[in-house]
């Protein structure tokens, strides 16, 4: 009997059940994906899970009553009333589980007004009375003497308590849309819309069953972009993803009993990439990680950002234990086999960098603290630690309020940069460099500064790595850029001797469309000669994409703009480099010079380094003098330029005018 011969069958005097069969078939293959797929026991999980039983129970029993309606209401008219009241629970029951399933996917259960928990618990009880009773009543339901089924005055406002969770449920995942997903957002509107059509449409036509149809469809959306067990999984490593670790983070944060959080920081993972290829080492890695997953006798396993990783257990001794477990592990090479031939079987040593968060309800405090704490606000917090703190080999780190606190300071600063990126308030100083040929100030190198909410200067390390890594430099470097050329305007410095001023260009700057014409746009707009300006890179800069570098390098050279290499001598210096690239001029970095002055060997080195760097035609400057004798040293080996505190310290607009008048002819060593 195929799917429309059954419909037909079935298809009882006037109701339209194809709809309720449709349904019945989706619903029951989410329900079966949900029970023999791994899913995650969280509390959301199990909501979702009794969420799609009552619907399931809901649309059978809906097919049920029409079917016993017809042929049992006279025979058997108590089989008859018990099946109307499983129906009518189950289905009017979907809309509190709906509700409570965004309470747990937003966390905010506790967060809920006491009216709405008790206006919860009240509507429960309601629907139990009035539908057990509704035979005798005839409020919500009742079969008349003939055996036809019909729907009491109750049955309306069973509809309106359907359509008050749905709507009411809507307006609470748009009060805490932070907390969630835009995806999550999507679903919720698009289950509203569905739900709310579907109950208007059918109490004007009761005959059409299109409720379980509206939910079974809902449903499916939900699964397939919030609760699809695959969409859990981190492949590379057969770990669980940020998405599964979300899930259990929540849970953890709201448990009664306190949970602890273990994660580690895989410190030479990349290294291992290149040592012996990307595919083998994640092979070793995967091992890897199931060896500390059985060691540690945990279920889940969880890829949290990058190269760290984690999982959750019951705080106190089971915590400290596990860390132990995980300490011993990182001291002992790690045997991995990459091939079927036993007797190639290669050891490798993978350090570790291990974390502990003892009782995550530590997260509860900070929400209070800080009015709204995000998931991942969390995760931020995880990836901070493991960028800022190191702990010792084989020891745990275990952190506390004062991490956090040195995080929401980070974010402090992070929103004074954004706030001064959108009125433009960073302020330019300028640093004088000394012409060991002229004897007299002839450049400035430009540096961004910024005052923080306290009114003192934040110093740039504070700000500037982590605008790098979120994009903020880019409006940074033209804000540096036009301050520059303002502070140029308004002093007059080219009146004054000044001929060059240097300004720093990131790596995110040199790389992006047209930069040049932007650049010189900039300066144009200002009516500045473009010649006066040298951009600064940073060697680490130069040695991350050689060849891309180089090609951009050149192209930009020939539309006139000139470059600088600063830094020169931190890292793997490359005497190459300075013959590969056109560089107009050179920055001995402060670590270099130190060095030379200390020592005569080293001095000869650096002389070399200079006379290279004259004869090519390049001009040569030190950074970071702060005495007269390596001031006079620099002067005897060759050095074109030298800036540093022994002149002068950065200064803004007016100390900086004020000190080119009064210096202006006065010759230093």
């Amino acid at each position: 009997m195929d799917i429309k011969f059954f419909c037909l069958y079935i298809n009882f005097v006037n109701y339209i059940i194809y709809f309720d069969v449709a349904s019945l078939i989706i619903t029951s293959i989410i329900l079966a994906v949900l029970i023999f797929y791994k899913h995650f026991p969280t509390h959301n999980s199990k909501v979702f899970l009794l969420l799609t039983v009552f619907a399931l129970i809901g649309i059978i029993f809906n097919l049920l009553s029409v079917y016993t309606n017809q042929y049992y209401a006279l025979k058997a008219p108590n089989f008859t009333n018990i099946v109307n009241i499983i129906h009518i629970l189950s289905v009017n029951m979907i809309p509190l589980f709906y509700y409570y399933f965004l309470l747990s996917m937003t966390h905010t259960y506790s967060e809920t007004s006491n009216v709405i928990k008790y206006t919860l618990g009240g509507t429960v009880y309601y629907i139990l009375i009035s539908t057990i009773i509704s035979p005798l009543t005839h409020w919500t339901m009742y079969n008349d003497e003939t055996g036809a089924y019909h729907h009491g005055p109750g049955m309306t406002v069973l509809y309106i308590i359907a359509g008050f969770y749905i709507i009411i449920g809507l307006f609470h995942c748009f009060k805490f849309k932070k907390k969630i997903k835009a995806a999550t957002i999507t679903c919720v509107v698009f289950y509203s819309i569905a739900l709310v059509v579907a109950i208007i449409f059918q109490y004007f036509n009761p005959h059409f069953l299109v409720i379980g149809f509206a939910i079974s469809v809902s449903l499916l959306v939900c699964f397939l972009a919030l609760k699809n067990p695959l969409s859990y999984v981190h492949k590379s490593t057969d770990t669980y993803n940020k998405a599964a670790f979300t899930e259990f983070l929540n849970a953890s944060v709201n448990s009664r009993k306190p949970v602890s959080l273990i994660f580690f920081q895989l410190d030479n993972f990349n290294s291992l990439k290149i040592q012996i290829g990307t595919t083998r080492a994640y092979k070793l890695i995967t091992n890897y990680l199931k060896h500390i997953n059985a060691s540690c006798e945990n279920k889940y396993l969880f890829h949290i950002a990058d190269n760290t990783y984690g999982f959750f257990c019951e705080s106190g001794d089971v915590s400290n234990g596990k860390t132990q477990i995980l300490s011993e592990i990182s001291k002992n090479p790690f045997y991995v086999n990459f091939s079927e031939n036993v007797s190639k079987t290669l050891a490798y040593r993978i350090n570790l960098s291990i974390y502990k968060i003892e009782n995550l309800k530590i997260f509860n405090v900070l929400k209070d603290e800080h009015k709204f704490l995000l998931t991942d606000e969390i995760i931020d917090i995880l990836k901070f630690a493991v960028a800022h703190i190191k702990p010792e080999p084989e020891s745990v780190v275990t952190l506390d309020y004062s991490l956090f606190n040195k995080f929401y300071e980070k974010k402090a600063i992070i929103h004074t940069v954004q706030d001064a990126i959108q009125n433009e308030s960073f302020e330019v100083f300028l640093q004088p460099i000394y012409s060991t040929v002229k004897k007299r100030f002839i450049g400035a190198e430009s540096l961004i500064r910024l005052k923080g909410n306290d009114g003192k200067y934040i110093p740039p390390v504070e700000f500037i790595p982590e605008s790098e890594r979120n994009g903020d430099i880019l409006q940074i470097g033209d804000i540096a850029l036009k301050k520059t050329c303002e502070f140029i305007l308004e002093t007059n410095l080219l009146e004054f001797g000044i001929e060059t001023v240097n300004i720093n260009l990131s790596v995110m700057q040199l790389f992006q469309t047209n930069i040049v014409e932007h650049l010189l746009d900039i300066i144009s707009s200002y009516r500045l000669p473009k010649d006066v300006f040298r951009f600064e890179i940073t060697e680490s800069l130069a040695t991350e994409d050689e060849i891309n570098f180089g090609h951009m390098l050149n192209s930009l050279t020939k539309k006139g703009v000139l470059f600088a290499l600063d830094d020169y001598g931190t890292g793997f210096s490359n005497t190459a480099r300075l013959m590969s690239y056109p560089f107009f001029e050179i920055k001995f970095d402060k670590s270099l010079i130190d060095l030379a002055c200390k020592d005569e060997q080293n001095m000869i080195c650096l002389k070399h380094l200079v006379s290279m760097a004259n004869e090519k035609g390049m001009v040569t400057l030190a950074e970071g003098i702060e005495d007269e004798i390596s001031a006079l040293s620099l002067k005897e080996i060759g050095c074109n330029l030298i800036q540093g505190f022994y002149y002068a310290k950065p200064m803004n607009v007016n100390d900086f005018k004020d000190f080119i008048k009064r210096n202006n002819n006065r010759t230093f060593a």
